[in-house]
């Protein structure tokens, strides 16, 4: 079909359940669209894309994360999802390992990272589950805040607006794109452990 300027790898399902007693089938599952997803979108098309310069910008890859790529969010920690935690923090490692290896040919990588989006992604993951694997659980809102869940539905934004901003942000070159002001509080809760952690070795 001819050169190729921008790919966006954006397959995602959502699977509930703890890494403790979550069966096989739905790692399965959540690992063959959120990790084999995109790495299956790269393989061939970030190769044609660098092998079709891009033009003047060289070409972009955007990757789809979550903000469950850059921490196990607070408001929903008490929802056990592991699995979906797993995936999209491997996401995030793909797009750092894209970065290293186009980044100095002057390719862009970005990995989008949205907080509540009104995509449909639950509905949707339900509705390409394999019957095979017999009927998708639901996700365990008991240890959540109530105040949280009641919040919840305020922060949605639109598919469009969560594209306006990854278009922002690659546009400026943002290798991590949130869509989300309230995402940086666990980022920087992270970040405060990760120096605590390096603060016993002084």
């Amino acid at each position: 079909l001819g050169p190729i300027d921008l790919v966006c790898a954006n397959a995602g399902v959502i699977v509930p359940g703890s890494i403790l007693e979550v069966n096989r089938q739905d790692i399965d599952f959540i690992f063959g669209v959120n990790v084999w997803g995109i790495v299956n979108v790269c393989r061939p098309y970030v190769r044609k894309l660098r092998a079709s310069g891009g033009g003047e910008a060289n070409g972009y890859a955007l990757l789809t994360g979550s903000e469950h790529s850059l921490s196990n969010p607070a408001y929903l920690r008490g929802a056990p999802l592991h699995l979906y935690n797993m995936t999209k923090h491997a996401v995030l490692s793909i797009g750092e390992s894209l970065r290293a290896e186009l980044g100095e040919d002057g390719f862009g990588v970005s990995v989008l990272c949205p907080g509540p989006v009104d995509s449909g992604l639950s509905e949707k993951s339900e509705a390409q589950r394999p019957g095979r694997y017999g009927p998708q659980g639901e996700v365990d809102f008991s240890k959540v805040d109530p105040s949280a869940l009641e919040n919840l539905g305020s922060l949605y934004i639109s598919a469009d607006r969560a594209a306006e901003i990854a278009l922002a942000g690659m546009g400026a070159g943002a290798f991590i794109i949130p869509t989300h002001s309230f995402e940086k509080d666990d980022v920087d809760a992270r970040y405060a452990e990760a120096l605590e952690g390096f603060a016993l070795l002084e």
